[in-house]
């Protein structure tokens, strides 16, 4: 069956990251909660957190190598999905106790959560191949999806128990995959490969060789990784703070959902920023931000002070999410997007391991609140990285005008 291109291409592939992130919020969202009901201590949080953290980081590079060496990556897609189905019945297997749900979820998040950074590197990727697919209002469908993934599985978990969250996912993931097979794909131009490179052209390797040569690139990285770091520190603790103040799932439900929804606006108007600030702009105002809200957070002790708290994701996350986007569509050769989107988040996850791991050890001898104050000095620097280098930016091209 021949597949024409899409007529309305930001609802057809708006669907697509929505029903993604609808799926995800049906278990991975609340692996926290999940842990923490099964009895796991402070220092047994982080390092779960550390896990599936991991599994993620050295997922991404690996997914994103092999479909920048495709013209078509539909089949990957779906491969990650059927993959990350088959990984959550790990859990059910044997006697390995709480801890085999951990390896399960390592498996799920090896599987699934890499398929976020290849949506939105596929997309950047097609409109490099004549596609004209507007992403930030596309993506806000997915703030839409996780929003009332966030909302309803709360309140199921919260009514009917853990047991849910499998079959759940399983279904929402089955859908997906029959969802992608009916979407339009350009053949896109991919490197060539080095036994049939003519003297022209570049291979692989060589593209690979320009990115970790790509200053702008590595300052996103590595910015970026600060970042999550404080933030994954924060998050992965913020279930014990609704947990400490009676919450549960469907508490735990809203504040995703306040969070997802406060991303939207903000995606929506991505073409407007984007057209008065530089990515660089928009970076700096992100990471300035999180360091904003993760101080608000280690200060909020009611559940109404972090839900006003998680309405910052919109001018943290919700700028950053496009903002790296257009960073990498400036900065980096189409040849080598979805390495380049993978191997981001794939440092981003080592800044969310850090996170992890040193907030369960600094919580094990000061207060949760004091870890979290502490870490929002990563964000903080980050800021004035990304701050500098936008101000470079700026006199470099003042100085060629």
């Amino acid at each position: 069956m021949t597949i024409s291109p899409p007529k309305n291409p930001v609802m057809r592939y708006g669907f697509l990251i929505g029903l993604y992130w609808f799926t995800f919020n049906t278990m991975l969202v609340f692996a926290n909660m999940l842990y923490q009901s099964q009895g796991f201590s402070n220092y047994e949080l982080g390092i779960a957190s550390t896990c599936t953290a991991l599994s993620n980081v050295v997922a991404q590079p690996l997914w994103g190598t092999v479909c920048d060496r495709m013209p078509r990556i539909r089949k990957v897609i779906v491969l990650g999905l059927l993959c990350a189905m088959l990984a959550t019945l790990i859990r059910f297997i044997g006697s390995g106790g709480r801890w085999m749900i951990v390896l399960s979820m390592c498996l799920v998040n090896f599987c699934f959560l890499p398929m976020s950074s290849l949506i939105d590197a596929w997309i950047n990727r097609m409109n490099a191949n004549g596609m004209r697919i507007n992403y930030g209002p596309t993506r806000s469908c997915g703030s839409v999806g996780g929003m009332l993934g966030s909302l309803i599985f709360g309140v199921l978990v919260d009514h009917f128990g853990i047991v849910i969250m499998v079959p759940a996912f399983i279904l929402c993931s089955i859908a997906l995959i029959l969802y992608v097979f009916t979407l339009y794909e350009p053949t896109a131009v991919i490197a060539a490969k080095k036994k049939t490179a003519g003297q022209d052209e570049e291979t692989f390797g060589e593209v690979l060789k320009k990115l970790l040569r790509n200053r702008q690139y590595l300052i996103l990285v590595f910015t970026y990784m600060f970042c999550m770091a404080a933030l994954n520190s924060a998050n992965t603790f913020l279930s014990v703070k609704v947990a400490d103040l009676g919450g549960g799932f469907w508490e735990f439900g809203t504040i995703n959902a306040i969070t997802a929804g406060c991303e939207i606006i903000f995606l929506v108007f991505l073409p407007k920023i984007t057209r008065r600030i530089r990515p660089q702009g928009i970076m700096a105002i992100g990471f300035f931000f999180v360091m904003v809200r993760v101080i608000c957070l280690a200060l909020a002790n009611s559940m109404p002070a972090i839900q006003l708290v998680s309405m910052l994701h919109g001018p943290s996350i919700g700028m950053m999410i496009g903002g790296v986007v257009t960073y990498l569509s400036a900065v980096v050769d189409r040849k080598s997007y979805f390495t380049a989107q993978t191997g981001f988040a794939a440092l981003s996850g080592t800044g969310q391991i850090l996170g992890g791991y040193f907030g369960g050890v600094i919580s094990s001898y000061v207060s949760v609140n004091s870890m979290i104050l502490i870490m929002s000095i990563l964000p903080a620097i980050g800021f004035a990285v990304m701050g500098l280098n936008f101000l470079s930016v700026r006199k470099r091209d003042r100085e060629r005008v």
